[in-house]
């Protein structure tokens, strides 16, 4: 018993020893680890344009473009029309050559007026019942010529020539840089003058 005894005082002694009797080792504590930087990401640089250091451009200058000409009307109105109520002419009846040269010498001043761009000459040569009715619609027609710098090409396709009403008819050719058309005109001879009374296209 006493045996059993000392054993289990002798265990426990040990057991005390050897959980108390040794220091525990030291280890040097080891250097805090230091993270490692990252290096920031470098931004790049851009330019942010200012109030006072806009972005210069090169801003197209204005150009006036000068419209191309457009198709000239050709004669003195656009449309054909009926010529007037013959007013009385001369009961005299004068040379028909010499009547047919003078008419023809009207035609060629008459166009020429045009070419010169006077319209008021242009005018001058139209009966005054007539000319009332065409005198917005002739100067219109110069109006563009002039514009344009047109010239008129006329000839003559059938001579005057007289027609019931003791008028003299004829039909011209007139070309322009766009076209080219038939121009019916009428004559009427009203004390001792000749007047024209009718200048529109003929229809072909």
């Amino acid at each position: 018993m006493k045996h059993k005894l000392m054993l289990l005082g002798l265990g426990a002694a040990l057991f005390l020893l050897t959980a108390c009797g040794s220091e525990p080792s030291r280890t040097t504590p080891s250097s805090p680890t230091v993270p490692a930087v990252q290096p920031s990401p470098t931004v790049a640089a851009t330019f942010q344009p200012t109030a006072t250091t806009a972005p210069a451009t090169d801003a197209p200058t204005a150009v006036r473009v000068r419209p191309e000409p457009t198709a000239v009307p050709a004669s003195p109105t656009t449309a054909p029309t009926d010529p007037p109520t013959p007013l009385p002419t001369d009961s005299t009846e004068g040379d028909p050559e010499e009547e047919v040269a003078e008419i023809r010498r009207m035609i060629e001043a008459y166009w020429q007026a045009f070419n010169d761009y006077d319209a008021d000459l242009a005018l001058s040569m139209l009966e005054e019942g007539y000319r009332s009715l065409e005198d917005e619609l002739v100067r219109n027609d110069i109006g563009r010529l002039k514009l344009f710098r047109v010239k008129l090409e006329v000839t003559e396709e059938s001579p005057p020539t007289p027609n019931a009403d003791g008028e003299y008819e004829t039909l011209i050719r007139m070309k322009t840089p766009v076209d080219s058309r038939q121009v019916r005109m009428v004559f009427r001879k009203i004390e001792g003058q000749w007047w024209i009374v009718y200048s529109n296209p003929a229809e072909e």
